[in-house]
């Protein structure tokens, strides 16, 4: 079954939980928002998060300790290695005026370099040094090992 199967699927079971008056887990709400994502359906992971809010206010209103918001799914990614995913969410995001924090953005820039998405990463480094966050030993070690890498490519080709 392909991408689209499934989450054609994964709608089909979300319709019927509505129906039995059923809402959703958090789990199940992040899966259907990367399906959309990684569908290329970026509109309807848009309605989805902001239903997925709507009801966590709900659920906190009734008493629940709930706290999730699109930087938590920009985090998921991320932690799942997701780089391509973290970085068509974040854009997602700027379209949305929704903005992170620094240790996200952080996190993301790294994850780029690990990945050697260096022109992705880029962006990411300005946005974060223009905010007037710390750049520390790590940050530095990270750029001057990508500089190094680039030297010697330049080398190895022949360009320098």
């Amino acid at each position: 079954m392909g991408k689209a199967g499934r989450l054609d699927t994964s709608l089909k079971i979300y319709t019927e939980m509505q129906g039995f008056g059923l809402r959703p887990s958090a789990t199940m709400f992040v899966s259907l928002i990367e399906s959309f994502v990684k569908a290329g359906k970026l509109e309807t992971a848009l309605r989805s998060f902001w239903t997925f809010q709507k009801i966590l206010l709900e659920m906190k209103a009734m008493g629940y300790s709930v706290d999730v918001n699109a930087s938590d799914v920009l985090m998921v990614y991320i932690k799942d290695g997701s780089v391509d995913l973290a970085l068509r969410w974040l854009r997602f995001m700027g379209s949305s005026a929704i903005r992170t924090n620094n240790f996200i953005i952080r996190q993301l820039f790294e994850s780029c370099m690990k990945s050697g998405l260096y022109e992705q990463a880029k962006p990411l480094l300005e946005t974060y040094v223009n905010s007037s966050a710390k750049v520390d030993l790590i940050l530095y070690t990270s750029i001057l090992a990508h500089l190094v890498r680039c030297q010697d490519e330049n080398k190895w080709r022949g360009d320098s």
